[in-house]
């Protein structure tokens, strides 16, 4: 039911304190010692892609657009004439009506694909003809056209994710792709995380290569993380 994504979670920045529930995870305490940090990731990675999945499609349709229009009106996309964005799969936030946009304002798009143990991006100009089909039906640019690029020339970056916290941290879904893309960003690159509310938890378990989000937006508005360990290293890299 729709209730699941607005009532299980809450933002937890500081500027943003409200009396409501947190999302309804068995998060393990972030400094038990018993607990190794892949197994704390992935228990929790279980349990907010169940929440996710649970959520109304209809409702999930809605927010996605609510989430495109905040997206749309962040000053760090003002200026943006490159940007990376991503083809959503199964429950995540839609951000097609995005993309399209940024087609129609001549903003040079570009999609991960998957390149081994890594993302390349690539640039498209039409998400139907120049995409198919990639690693788990994922759409990606058509590995017969695309022409690969440096992540380094990108001015934003829009990114999904499992789950997000307070600080700005992405939990992400195990590969490590994402992390090791966005160490490649040039450091002064805003990344934009999207999510929906019920899949940000007060804190996730992390390493110190994971990578954090300038800005977190969900149906309940844009969110801007203290302490998001902004800007980013070169070089960081997932384990």
């Amino acid at each position: 039911m729709a209730g699941d994504g607005r009532l299980a979670a809450c933002v937890a920045w500081p500027a943003f304190h409200r009396r409501c529930p947190r999302a309804s995870v068995s998060e393990p305490h972030p400094t038990d010692p018993a607990a190794g940090l892949a197994e704390r990731k992935t228990a929790l990675r279980r349990e907010l892609l169940a929440i996710r999945a649970r959520l109304d499609p209809a409702w999930r349709a809605g927010a996605s657009a609510t989430i495109v229009a905040t997206v749309a009106a962040l000053p760090e996309l003002a200026e943006a004439r490159a940007a990376l964005g991503y083809a959503a799969t199964g429950s995540e936030v839609n951000i097609d009506a995005l993309l399209r946009t940024w087609l129609v304002n001549h903003v040079a798009l570009h999609l991960p694909f998957v390149a081994g143990d890594d993302l390349g991006v690539a640039p498209v100009g039409d998400l139907d003809a120049d995409c198919v089909p990639g690693w788990g039906g994922v759409r990606e640019p058509d590995p017969q056209r695309r022409r690969p690029v440096d992540p380094s020339v990108l001015d934003v970056a829009l990114v999904p994710g499992v789950g997000f916290d307070g600080h700005g941290r992405r939990l992400g879904y195990g590969g490590g792709h994402f992390d090791r893309l966005l160490a490649r960003l040039a450091p002064s690159t805003p990344v934009i995380g999207v999510a929906f509310a019920t899949q940000v938890v007060e804190q996730l378990p992390v390493g110190e290569h994971d990578q954090s989000v300038r800005v977190l937006v969900t149906e309940q508005g844009p969110q801007r993380p203290a302490g998001s360990g902004w800007p980013r290293q070169r070089g960081d890299r997932e384990r």
